[in-house]
């Protein structure tokens, strides 16, 4: 069996963003540099260390209509979610889900 072994690139969402995230635009230019490159076989890890609050907004501009676009699970192959609280899950959760709900 070959077993096809993918590089990271890790984001630090505080280093670009600070402790509070909000910024839908800054969301979708985040969104378009993961969705270029993924053609590169790069696993991208969105790291929330030290990120104390996720708008709802961002969190549907960058995680969910990212899900919408790959599928959940291309998703799930090749982006991980890394040192979020259990508030940042929490919005994500309910962000994707209510995406997912919509189509």
């Amino acid at each position: 069996m070959v077993v096809e072994m993918l590089e990271n690139k890790t984001i630090e969402i505080f280093e670009r963003f600070g402790p509070i995230v909000g910024p839908r635009s800054h969301a979708a230019q985040l969104r378009e540099e993961i969705l270029g490159s993924l053609g590169s076989g790069l696993v991208t890890i969105l790291d929330f260390q030290n990120v104390e609050t996720l708008n709802a907004s961002f969190s549907d501009e960058l995680i969910a209509k990212l899900v919408v676009e790959l599928g959940l699970e291309k998703f799930g192959e090749t982006v991980k979610i890394i040192n979020a609280s259990d508030s940042i899950k929490s919005v994500v959760n309910f962000v994707v889900d209510s995406r997912l709900k919509q189509l």
